[in-house]
């Protein structure tokens, strides 16, 4: 009985806790532009090898693409509309629509994509 008891407590409080409004912002899939150019392998050059990271950035779902194996070859910022938001590079730095730095804005990192 004992066990039940702390069971059900436990859960209950498991149930409370993890109830939480910061968590109303839900992660968008990947756009269709930007999947049928992982489809058709569009994003990866022999000298360049793609990663897609999806974040939340400034209360909306935005994708990050890296370009690997190259030495800051900068990367592109696009939202679920497949617009462009910003350019961030070490030349041009980590300043993106109005934020003085991205990295230190967006928040959710999720890979959703890397290259062969």
């Amino acid at each position: 009985m004992k066990y039940l008891l702390f069971l059900f407590i436990t859960s209950a409080l498991f149930v409370f806790y993890s109830c939480n409004d910061d968590e109303a912002i839900v992660a968008a899939p990947i756009p269709d532009c930007l999947q049928s150019r992982i489809d058709n392998d569009d994003l990866n050059y022999p000298f360049c090898r793609t990663n897609i990271e999806r974040y939340i950035f400034q209360g909306e779902t935005v994708f990050l693409m890296r370009c690997m194996g190259v030495a800051d070859a900068g990367q592109t910022i696009i939202n679920t509309e497949c617009d462009t938001i910003c350019r961030i590079s070490s030349w041009v730095g980590n300043e993106c629509n109005g934020a003085a730095d991205f990295y230190e804005e967006a928040s959710d990192r999720t890979i959703v994509y890397e290259g062969p």
